[in-house]
């Protein structure tokens, strides 16, 4: 599945496109400024775009996953739409994402990412993790 993050440099949505990549999907995005979150994204292979133009969704996209400052009237969301691709928030994106697997989840007031990434790597498994770790 070939899938395009639109605000990709955001830290919720950066994680959800290297769960992706992770996933074996082809993945690539955009953002308005490049940032070091934007610079590891294409250190793992991720193609990003600095600006948001319509030609950034690539042929054949399956899907396009946008962050929530992302509005309906983003060029790229228009593009996506016009050409009849499946457009999600975040937060749609995960619940589809999520639906089939076992979910655990982590609340407090501090150190929820470093417990996250604890747990993560006792388990072996991989985590959708809302923060750098």
């Amino acid at each position: 599945m070939k899938i395009h993050f639109i605000g990709i440099g955001g830290i919720g949505i950066s994680g959800l496109a290297k769960y992706m990549r992770f996933s074996g999907h082809e993945v690539s995005g955009s953002d308005m400024k490049a940032t070091h979150i934007t610079q590891r994204l294409i250190d793992r292979g991720i193609k990003v775009s600095i600006g948001h133009d319509a030609a950034n969704i690539p042929q054949g996209c399956d899907l396009v996953i946008h962050s929530a400052i992302i509005r309906d009237t983003n060029v790229e969301v228009v593009e996506a739409k016009a050409r009849g691709i499946d457009v999600l928030h975040r937060r749609d994106a995960l619940l589809r994402i999520l639906k089939e697997k076992k979910v655990y989840a982590v609340c407090g007031a501090h150190g929820k990412s470093t417990t996250t990434a604890i747990l993560a790597s006792i388990m072996s498994g991989s985590a959708i993790i809302g923060a750098e770790s």
